[in-house]
C-alpha cells in the first residue's frame, strides 16, 4: 500500500490511499512585544526560584535557631550544676554574668524567631 499526496489521484482504487496534501507551516516570525512577554515569564520563573530559596533559607534558619536553643539549654544546665557543685567563694565563674549572657542569647533567639515568623 502506498500513500500519495493530495496533488495526485490514485490510478486504481484498491492500490493506494489518497491523502490530502498539507503544506508545512512556515516558522513564526517574532511578533512585536514578544520579547517583553518572554522577559516577564523569565522574571516570574526567577521569582519562583527566589521564593524556593527563601523557603530553604527560612528552614535552615529555623534549624539553626533550634540548634542554638538546645545549646543554650545545655549551657544553662551546666551553669546550674556548676553553681551547685562549687561553693560561691571559690568559683571561677561569674554566675550572674553567665546567666545574663544566657538571657541575652535567649532574647536574640526570640528576635530571630520573630523575623522568620513575620
Amino acid at each position: 500500500m502506498s500513500f500519495m499526496t493530495g496533488m495526485e489521484r490514485p490510478a486504481r482504487t484498491g492500490e493506494s490511499i489518497w491523502v490530502p496534501f498539507v503544506a508545512s507551516i512556515p516558522m513564526r516570525q517574532p511578533q512585536a512585544g514578544r520579547g517583553a512577554r518572554q522577559a516577564v515569564q523569565t522574571a516570574l520563573l526567577q521569582g519562583e526560584n527566589i521564593g524556593y530559596a527563601e523557603n530553604m533559607a527560612s528552614d535552615r534558619m529555623m534549624q539553626a535557631i533550634g540548634t542554638l536553643e538546645r545549646a543554650i539549654s545545655r549551657l544553662e544546665q551546666n551553669v546550674a550544676s556548676l553553681s551547685q557543685a562549687v561553693p560561691h567563694g571559690n568559683s571561677g565563674i561569674d554566675q550572674m554574668a553567665a546567666q545574663a549572657a544566657l538571657q541575652s542569647l535567649d532574647d536574640l533567639i526570640g528576635e530571630l524567631r520573630g523575623r522568620t515568623d513575620g
